[in-house]
């Protein structure tokens, strides 16, 4: 009786694995350059709101990974970037090289020091909720189950043996 139990859990385990593992969309990280290919994180450019250009035609998602090639970089509050300050940066790094990871879903605001940032060298990047699945999509890609009958006698750790 306990091994009927013990493999009727392993079942339903079973089941709640498959039916989340179909019923969830995959969305992959990106790694992203800063200001795209053809620019880097550098000071000044001709246009003062270049990297605001770039970072609104582009849709940030969590976990996505930005690589800034040039100059240093900080993450300050709003009130900080509006005012060009660093006086209390939640990150800072002043290496030619920089990737920084999009942790959560929000405002992140980058700027590259008080003088670079006046010429131009700041960022605001909105990265988007995560999207729930859709009602439609989660029945469309769950399996349809309706007249299978899993028979626990004939689950041997090989497979489940459906009749």
């Amino acid at each position: 009786m306990a091994s009927t139990h013990r493999i009727s859990t392993l079942l339903f385990a079973a089941a709640d694995i498959l039916t989340i593992t179909v019923s969830v969309p995959i969305i992959a990280a990106e790694r992203l350059l800063v200001g795209g290919n053809k620019w880097q994180w550098r000071s000044p450019y001709a246009h003062h709101d270049f990297y605001n250009i770039w970072a609104s035609k582009t849709r940030f998602q969590n976990n996505d990974t930005l690589e800034f090639s040039g100059d240093p970089v900080l993450v300050v509050t709003q009130d900080e970037y509006e005012k060009c300050r660093t006086d209390h940066p939640i990150f800072f790094s002043n290496h030619t090289t920089v990737d920084f990871v999009l942790d959560r879903a929000g405002f992140f605001y980058f700027i590259s020091g008080p003088v670079e940032c006046e010429k131009g060298l700041k960022m605001i990047v909105k990265v988007l909720e995560p999207k729930a699945p859709s009602r439609t999509a989660a029945k469309s890609s769950a399996v349809d189950l309706t007249g299978v009958h899993v028979l626990p006698a004939l689950f041997l750790g090989i497979g489940l043996i459906a009749v």
